[in-house]
């Protein structure tokens, strides 16, 4: 028998997707007038995080994935640094890239608008993604920056939507598209801790759509698959040339030696962990204190490197269990905290157990925006609690949180999750507009209102 799909069906279909766009050209537009205003392309290559950069040229004169030019590195997840490096080949002006990432933000909303619609049922749910993403303006700016951010965001969204319809409809095409999206996710970002634990939470939601033992096997070994492949090819060139099998970066070490070091409780949240790469690089201050530990380490290959900072870190930790705990809880203030980490600039003075902060200067914040977005989540979360976005979106919370226990949390990390909630929490916006308009209809003596 041939479905006949309904002519109010396919219009709002094409209404749908209309507003969508209109969202994404929008963005895309809204993203490019500040950074036309700020000259942007001027300072990009000076902003953010300059490995990038320095890894993207080093592609595209020939001498392949390195920071120096010459020696091969993983201390980068291998996407950004490809992106950045397509880009330079059609042109060696940063404006292209400004353009091509402010493009992709907006398709980014685009598809999250298109997601909120289809889990609300409501055209309009569409604009209230968009007015939503027209407040987070520290996300607007991030996008035009040299980081990958802006690229994690739109896998994280699309991988999302991928879920979402690959629950609903059990295709296979759409499963193995969603493990190559979120083994795209690993390659943006070294979160292959967080990823692997959210393969688990699709067993979780398959289990609730009724299928049979086999047919579950049959998705799961489809979802890991197209997540494994997507990883191998960086697996096996990092096992080529660093001799080690990493299929993120070589930066595990450092990050979870950058949240537990002893200086760690007295810089952090106030200044950018950053700040401690001068140790690391050989930029040590003269005499004997607790840098002592990593003497010579700018000598070591970055293999070595990072084994030799993941030991120090666990020394760290075990050594004292009470202070990591202690500071596990402040990384996870700093991670959702609506205030702005970290919380401002300053210079450092290492002394022989730690350091000081001197001459602090504290950032701006705008906590009220995501005050205001957290509690609209939290309805949404109750409103969409049958639906497949609400445990993928918890997943990414509980396993993004129990990473930066471990490493350290900052602002810039949860704004990917800040995009994915979107949907969710314009769910929940819906519903108190239309139980506000209920309310109203009733003073008035109305009866035709939103049921």
């Amino acid at each position: 028998m041939v479905d006949i799909v309904r002519p109010q069906h396919r219009l709002a279909c094409r209404r749908s997707l209309v507003i969508c766009i209109l969202a994404a050209i929008i963005v895309t537009g809204l993203q490019l007038a500040p950074a036309k205003r700020l000259n942007v392309a001027d300072t990009f290559w000076n902003s953010g995080s300059s490995d990038y950069g320095l890894i993207a040229k080093s592609i595209v004169s020939g001498t392949g994935f390195a920071l120096d030019g010459n020696t091969p590195t993983a201390h980068r997840p291998p996407l950004y640094p490809l992106f950045l490096s397509i880009l330079l080949h059609v042109s060696d002006s940063a404006q292209l890239i400004v353009w091509t990432q402010s493009l992709l933000a907006g398709l980014t909303v685009g598809i999250l608008g298109f997601l909120a619609i289809l889990v609300t049922e409501r055209e309009w749910a569409a604009i209230l993604v968009l007015l939503q993403y027209l407040t987070m303006q520290d996300i607007i700016f991030e996008n035009t920056q040299q980081r990958e951010t802006g690229l994690f965001s739109f896998f994280l969204i699309c991988s999302a939507l991928l879920f979402v319809l690959a629950a609903k409809s059990r295709s296979t095409p759409k499963v193995l598209s969603l493990g190559i999206c979120l083994g795209l996710l690993c390659l943006a970002r070294p979160y292959a801790m967080v990823i692997c634990p959210v393969l688990l939470v699709w067993l979780v939601v398959m289990t609730q759509n009724g299928l049979t033992r086999r047919q579950m096997l049959s998705q799961s070994i489809v979802l890991v698959s197209g997540f494994l492949f997507t990883l191998l090819p960086w697996g096996l060139w990092n096992t080529i040339n660093l001799g080690q099998f990493t299929m993120t970066s070589t930066t595990t070490g450092l990050n979870i030696w950058k949240g537990n070091n002893p200086a760690t409780d007295v810089l952090y949240p106030s200044l950018d962990v950053d700040v401690m790469d001068e140790l690391v690089i050989g930029d040590q201050p003269s005499g004997d204190g607790w840098w002592n530990d990593i003497a010579g380490v700018e000598q070591m290959s970055e293999v070595e490197r990072d084994r030799l900072l993941l030991k120090l870190a666990v020394k760290y930790m075990t050594e004292a269990p009470v202070r990591f705990i202690r500071m596990g809880v402040v990384k996870l203030y700093a991670l959702w905290t609506p205030k702005s980490v970290p919380f401002g600039t300053g210079k450092v003075e290492w002394t022989s157990t730690g350091a000081q902060i001197v001459d602090f200067h504290p950032n701006g914040s705008r906590p009220l925006v995501y005050i205001f977005l957290y509690f609209l989540m939290g309805v949404g979360i109750w409103r969409l609690r049958a639906s497949p976005i609400v445990p993928y979106l918890i997943a990414w919370i509980l396993f993004c949180s129990a990473v930066h226990f471990v490493t350290f949390g900052e602002t810039r990390f949860r704004w990917p999750i800040n995009l994915l909630s979107l949907p969710v929490s314009s769910a929940g916006a819906v519903w108190l507009l239309e139980r506000g308009l209920v309310a109203v209809s009733v003073v008035s003596g109305r009866r035709n209102v939103p049921q």
